[in-house]
């Protein structure tokens, strides 16, 4: 069974989420007067990056566990494609939870009006949506090895299905973002500052970035 179509349409959809987190949160971040101290200038940049890390990841993940490579350059031997639905249907569901958890992300970037309620808006509900999303993809992580090694419905197929696989890495990658977040956020009661808190992570999720790209195009 070929994938190829059904993959385009999977990152398209998790495009879809991504495009109007992206919109939502420059239409309430650029239309601010502000100077770049407000928190939602560095909550921007945080989100660009998250998002990046995991729409070039899933796109990386997807082709080389689905969609077999071309003839000028071919898996290595004894390793396969999978052709298993299931694996497929468990990483759609994942990248619709990161969809949503994207969405609350951008919500929390916009402004309180007055007359309506607040709630989920500001740079701690941006944090714990931040630490949502990075924890199903922890989740993600050890869902996908235990599918790939452990159960019975993947098929043989799955044992050699290892060339997409990233999952180790990424766990511990996640882990230890979701960490930092998790310090930014106690940094944030400590201090009270909420553009110190907001560039800082900005950092942190941009190295995070970069971490990932060494990882994927190694």
């Amino acid at each position: 069974m070929r994938f190829e179509q059904t993959v385009k349409v999977i990152l398209q959809t998790f495009a879809v989420f991504v495009g109007f987190t992206f919109t939502e949160t420059i239409r309430t971040t650029f239309t601010r007067e502000d100077n770049l101290s407000d928190w939602r200038w560095g909550a921007l940049i945080a989100l660009i990056a998250l998002l990046l890390r995991f729409i070039i990841g899933s796109s990386v993940h997807l082709n080389r566990t689905f969609v077999p490579p071309p003839a000028t350059n071919p898996l290595p031997q004894g390793q396969g494609v999978s052709s298993s639905v299931g694996m497929l249907l468990k990483d759609l569901i994942f990248l619709v939870l990161f969809g949503m958890a994207a969405v609350a992300m951008a919500r929390a970037t916009g402004q309180v009006v007055a007359g309506q309620a607040s709630f989920g808006i500001g740079l701690k509900p941006f944090l714990w949506a931040s630490m949502t999303y990075l924890a199903l993809a922890a989740v993600w992580c050890g869902v996908d090895y235990v599918a790939r090694n452990v159960l019975p419905w993947c098929g043989a197929q799955e044992k050699t299905a290892e060339v997409g696989s990233f999952s180790g890495a990424w766990l511990g990658l996640c882990l230890a973002q979701l960490a930092a977040t998790g310090l930014l956020y106690w940094l944030l009661d400590a201090t009270g500052s909420e553009g110190l808190t907001a560039w800082l992570l900005a950092f942190t999720y941009v190295i995070c970035l970069y971490v990932d790209l060494k990882i994927i195009l190694r």
